[in-house]
């Protein structure tokens, strides 16, 4: 059962989120486009989350709740920043829009 255990341990840290994202440090920002009219932005909402381990995530850091902070109602374009040390994440997403 100990081994059975131990090798789930292994096998879940090795797929982390943070693994995916950089071993040991990270800082990244991921760009998208979510819509193709040249619309100058005039408003920015950002939300963030951390995630341990990659099993514990804390906060909300979903488009919705970005558009909320930033009282956005149309989404021109999105950026999420990824940064992290061993086996922390922080993540920051943030929207632009109207």
């Amino acid at each position: 059962m100990k081994k059975l255990l131990l090798s789930l341990a292994v096998v879940s840290v090795l797929s982390s989120p943070a693994l995916a994202a950089g071993w040991l440090y990270n800082d990244t920002v991921e760009p998208s486009t979510l819509s193709q009219q040249p619309v100058s932005p005039c408003r920015v909402g950002k939300a963030t989350c951390d995630n341990y381990l990659g099993f514990i995530q804390l906060g909300d850091c979903s488009y919705e709740a970005a558009m909320r902070n930033g009282k956005i109602s149309h989404v021109n374009h999105h950026d999420t920043h990824i940064k992290g040390w061993f086996f922390y994440t922080h993540i920051t997403t943030r929207v632009y829009g109207n």
